[in-house]
């Protein structure tokens, strides 16, 4: 018992005792994910090469090869994740059990008074949780953390390719976002712990309460059991509530964040392109539309998936830079575009301030056919004062001015 006790401050190392009894399985489950995202990122010159190739025609013998190395990059990033999942489906019940046996054998080791103010059910309850959450740790970070976070590194290292400083400042950026990110997190301990203890007393009140139905029966007791069981909810409801939107702000911090460096990142790649090579992709209204009609089904069928959100500020930012492109002296509509192609980061961030006041102030309405409309035309009129409102007052205002240059410039 008292080997367990000295992990009571200590959560990760109490987790990493654990996967040392499993060394090798853990090991090769690591190797297989980090090898599958280099061939997930190597993917992207495996295309080139092979673009690179059939464009040379005269080389036949470096195209088939370019087609082999593709091949074997898509092969090997499919099999290499089902050689993970193989090896986790046994890896990680295995822990889970192993974590099970240690807390009952250290549960059943304490003093009987220990059990005398504790209600059976929730001890069993905090035993389950707790393997289920380390159960939960391993998934999220095999399959949801550490493969975004490698594809991160890979993707600077492309980057350093291209171009030296801004790779550098990708790391910086990186680091401060990583750092900042898992600060805000710890700050919510308080919250999640809270909530933790209210969904084991719910639980526990449950077993007991059931475990002891005869007696409840007998006393009349049931009206009194059922005032305190929604208490008792109501209070875990609460907890969780606050957890919840805790993650939910920490969510937004980062979606704002990863859509100023998409469009910091996109700006400096069609930088580099020049401008008589945009206006004559740009200036195809057709193809535009029937993009733009692809990425609306993509939408529905795939929900809004980040790689799909890239795609859309790409074709809105077009989409504007089409209509604002002036043959001549713009009128009130195209200047309109102008303006909110030159104020287009503020106005995205600030449609997304938008779009969250609307969702609260139109959930009142049950009918789906009228929010739809009337939340996109309250945020694009929002949307377009917003921007018109920050473009009068940094021409009134040199503080303004020097404001929206220091975060927006």
């Amino acid at each position: 018992m008292d080997d367990l006790c000295h992990y009571a401050e200590r959560p990760l190392s109490f987790i990493i005792r654990y996967l040392r009894h499993r060394p090798y399985s853990h090991a090769i489950i690591f190797c297989c994910v980090l090898a599958a995202v280099g061939c997930a990122v190597s993917t992207q010159y495996g295309v080139k090469f092979l673009v690179d190739s059939l464009i040379d025609y005269g080389q036949t013998q470096q195209a088939w090869l370019a087609f082999f190395v593709l091949i074997a990059l898509i092969a090997g990033d499919n099999l290499l994740w089902r050689l993970a999942s193989w090896i986790a489906s046994y890896t990680f019940p295995s822990v889970t059990c192993d974590l099970r046996r240690d807390l009952f054998r250290h549960l059943t080791g304490h003093s009987p008074s220990y059990f005398m103010d504790r209600m059976p059910g929730m001890l069993t309850s905090r035993i389950t949780a707790t393997s289920n959450a380390v159960y939960m740790l391993e998934n999220m970070f095999i399959w949801n953390v550490l493969p975004p976070c490698l594809g991160t590194f890979g993707a600077i290292a492309l980057v350093l390719t291209v171009s030296g400083p801004m790779a550098a400042l990708l790391v910086v950026v990186a680091a401060v976002v990583v750092v900042t990110m898992f600060r805000l997190a710890a700050a919510g301990k308080p919250l999640h712990h809270d909530f933790a203890d209210k969904a084991a007393a719910v639980d526990g009140e449950m077993i007991d309460v059931i475990g002891n139905m005869p007696v409840v029966r007998a006393f009349g007791g049931l009206v009194r059991e059922h005032r305190r069981f929604d208490a008792t909810l109501d209070r875990e409801l609460g907890a969780r509530q606050r957890s919840l939107r805790y993650l939910e702000r920490l969510r937004l911090l980062h979606a704002v964040v990863t859509v100023i460096l998409t469009i910091g990142l996109l700006g400096a790649a069609v930088g580099y392109i020049p401008i008589e090579k945009i206006n004559a992709h740009v200036r195809h209204p057709y193809g535009l539309a029937i993009a733009y009609l692809a990425y609306l089904a993509a939408i529905t069928i795939w929900n809004v998936i980040y790689p799909l959100q890239v795609v859309g500020v790409c074709l809105s930012v077009t989409i504007i830079y089409v209509l604002g492109n002036p043959y001549g002296e713009p009128g009130r509509v195209r200047g309109l575009f102008v303006l909110l192609g030159k104020y287009s980061l503020f106005g995205y961030i600030a449609q997304i301030a938008i779009l969250q006041v609307l969702r609260r102030g139109l959930e009142h309405i049950d009918s789906e056919a009228v929010v739809l409309p009337l939340s996109f035309l309250l945020a694009l009129a929002l949307t377009i004062a917003s921007v018109e409102i920050v473009h009068w007052a940094r021409a009134h205002s040199l503080i303004v001015d020097r404001a929206y240059k220091a975060v927006f410039a």
